[in-house]
């Protein structure tokens, strides 16, 4: 890889904060002891990553080979979840891209291979590895031409991450839509390592999963600050016949909450099996509990309430829960329901400040924060919903102890 001067990670550390546009406009004609566009780039990229990967751009050295990746990448407190898989194993990385995933996996793993198909990223890969001290072996290659080359049994675990955009440049989450396709690689990918770890989109239908490949063992929803970030797919050799596992992973801040799921007890599988009682109309004192994402992809409702004594759903479409005490550790939020919204007290609303939820209802939220004039955020919650009965209720919460 090119070597750059002191000169260029000096501008780069040294305008930050300004904008990339008002950079290119003023470095316009003049003359760098460097590529100014790249190092532009540079600070574009550190700035849309933000939070995400603050611990590889920590060192004024890490470099983005493209904006693209910046945006592309795992977020630093995934990839250490993914990490946590793989410890103490010989790890083949077949879609390597920034690796973000595989220098995070190196300081667990026992070893770690990284393919990328892009030798720019390659080059750029290699480079941050040794700036972020990890020994990781760098193939400039295709994933199709490595695995046909290596020999069966070489590695403990293959990490692969298809790309989800189309020729075109559209999302997309089908693994058939995917590349490279993992579904026609699976069955080498089994003979190189007997275990596979597929990162997915969090639109992935799990039920599709578990008809594409049948030796799944566990599939973990990831949510990350209440947003699902992905749907992981562990593959064994060994789970032919046996009955997958759905992990719902929440990451909050430094903490990592796990909750096994089992996949009969998940409307992703098929109906939902719980023994579903109506719970008594919202009022003033209880508490309202709105599951994080992880649990909403998966739907387990009863093991929550098998975990939550006196957690009551409010309707079976409405996934919102109510119990009469605070139930610490939830996972999820927890709010003090402070009245049930009429029309009377709804034009008191107008002005205010709230953050507006819906869940089965007929607006959404945008349209109703609008209709009741307030403006989005503070520590205050109105909840929309239909209840037992399919009538729309609304709630005006607070977050515990206001």
């Amino acid at each position: 890889m090119t070597s750059y001067p002191d000169q260029f990670y000096s501008f780069i550390n040294n305008h930050l904060n300004a904008d990339p546009r008002t950079l290119l406009l003023t470095a316009h004609g003049k003359e760098y002891p460097f590529p100014v566009d790249f190092a532009i780039t540079q600070i574009e990229a550190r700035r849309k990553s933000g939070a995400k990967l603050a611990p590889f751009t920590a060192s004024e050295r890490f470099l983005f080979p493209t904006l693209l990746s910046a945006e592309q990448a795992s977020d630093w407190r995934v990839a250490c979840f993914h990490a946590s898989l793989l410890e103490d194993k010989r790890v083949l990385d077949l879609t390597a891209g920034l690796g973000i995933d595989a220098i995070t996996i190196a300081g667990e793993a026992l070893r770690v291979t990284a393919v990328e198909i892009d030798e720019g990223k390659c080059e750029t890969l290699r480079h941050n590895c040794e700036v972020m001290g990890k020994a990781v072996e760098v193939l400039h290659d295709s994933a199709e031409n490595v695995i046909e080359r290596v020999g069966d049994n070489e590695y403990d675990a293959i990490f692969i991450d298809p790309a989800r955009r189309s020729a075109d440049g559209k999302k997309v989450h089908a693994f058939t839509d995917c590349s490279p396709d993992v579904i026609s690689l699976m069955p080498r990918m089994l003979e190189i390592a007997p275990e596979i770890l597929i990162k997915s989109s969090p639109m992935l239908d799990v039920r599709a999963v578990l008809r594409i490949f049948p030796r799944t063992s566990d599939i973990y929803v990831v949510s990350l600050n209440g947003e699902v970030k992905e749907v992981l797919v562990r593959v064994k050799g060994s789970a032919i016949g046996s009955t997958p596992t759905a992990h719902c992973v929440m990451i909050k801040g430094d903490e990592v909450r796990s909750l096994l799921v089992p996949l009969g007890n998940s409307r992703s599988s098929g109906p939902d099996s719980e023994k579903y009682a109506a719970a008594d109309a919202p009022a003033p004192g209880k508490w309202l509990y709105e599951p994080d994402a992880a649990l909403m992809k998966l739907g387990p409702w009863q093991t929550l309430q098998s975990l939550y004594p006196g957690l009551r759903k409010i309707a079976r479409d409405t996934h919102l829960f109510i119990s009469d005490e605070e139930l610490p550790g939830f996972p999820g939020r927890g709010v003090r329901i402070k009245d049930v919204i009429d029309k009377k007290s709804s034009r008191a609303l107008k002005g205010t400040t709230a953050n507006v939820a819906v869940r089965n209802y007929p607006l959404g939220a945008e349209v109703l924060r609008k209709k009741l004039g307030v403006k989005d955020g503070g520590d205050t919650f109105i909840y929309a919903f239909r209840n037992s009965d399919a009538k729309p209720v609304m709630l005006l919460c607070e977050r515990p102890g206001l």
